[in-house]
């Protein structure tokens, strides 16, 4: 029962969390500052996580 009522939280601060990556991963190949860092790269995994939680997420909360 417990389930239900936390996949919302988890769906909306996951697609949160996923927007500010995008952002982030945006924001450096833009300014072409993404050749330089690993922070696109950490960006990227932390992203992927995101959207399997939000779609394992979404799943749930039906």
């Amino acid at each position: 029962m417990t389930d239900k009522r936390t996949s919302p939280h988890i769906l909306s601060t996951s697609t949160n969390l996923l927007g500010f990556c995008l952002f982030v991963i945006t924001a450096l190949h833009v300014t072409n500052k993404a050749a330089i860092t690993y922070i696109d790269e950490a960006a990227s995994g932390t992203a992927l996580f995101l959207a399997i939680s939000s779609l394992l997420s979404f799943s749930r909360s039906g």
